[in-house]
């Protein structure tokens, strides 16, 4: 029988209006600010627990347009795609950049669906596209490392007559992934969240003094 393995959770929220000023300084995407915050906390998780760094490879999903596809629930398809992140980049503004030059080529491709597509969704689509993009793990290369970015919705939502006030979502690590980090918007709002399989007790203070050198730096 599969032995079972830890899973130690944690997360960060930050402001969506900081992160496109960081997005307009380094001529880059909104994605590729937070693929960035990512890595580094995923650089410090690797030196907190005492584990090699290195530049893991990591399944990054992408929403694809395609004509076949196009009229279903989610309009669009969830395609994996892989990133070398820039975990030894010894400069915020170094992993930024190297992060939107890798990114670059599938953006200048056409296929990638726009945020604002994404976000006029019907509903509350974040966690079902969370899920879809989960369901890419067996896909292609081996991987240590998901990170799943889903745009959410911009105006308020309800549960029943509760007004929610917070998203957050977490995907749990599967075969020989190491970490899965989980970002979803709303309302101006980024919620940063992670699964991994040792402790995560610095992810917060690592991806806000991060995007602190970001912004400083913009």
């Amino acid at each position: 029988a599969a032995a079972p393995r830890p899973q130690h959770v944690a997360g960060v929220e930050v402001d969506l209006d900081v992160l496109g000023v960081v997005r307009d300084a380094f001529g880059c995407t909104t994605h590729d600010v937070l693929v960035s915050l990512a890595t580094a906390g995923i650089r410090g998780w690797l030196i907190d627990n005492g584990r090699e760094l290195a530049d893991p490879v990591a399944l990054v999903p992408l929403a694809v347009g395609e004509p076949a596809v196009l009229e279903s629930a989610i309009v669009c398809r969830i395609a994996p795609s892989w990133l070398g992140l820039p975990v030894l980049a010894t400069s915020p503004g170094d992993r930024l950049r190297t992060v939107a030059t890798l990114t670059r080529a599938r953006t200048d491709s056409g296929v990638s669906v726009p945020v604002p597509d994404l976000t006029g969704l019907a509903g509350f689509a974040p966690p079902t596209l969370h899920s879809v993009a989960a369901g890419t793990v067996a896909a292609g290369r081996p991987h240590t490392v998901v990170v799943s970015n889903v745009p959410g919705p911009t105006g308020e939502r309800f549960l029943g007559r509760a007004r929610l006030r917070q998203v957050h979502a977490l995907t749990s690590t599967t075969d020989d992934e190491q970490i899965s980090v989980t970002i979803t918007s709303y309302r101006g709002r980024v919620t940063l969240d992670v699964t991994a399989v040792a402790p995560l007790r610095r992810w917060a203070r690592d991806i806000s003094d991060e995007l602190g050198a970001l912004r400083a730096e913009a």
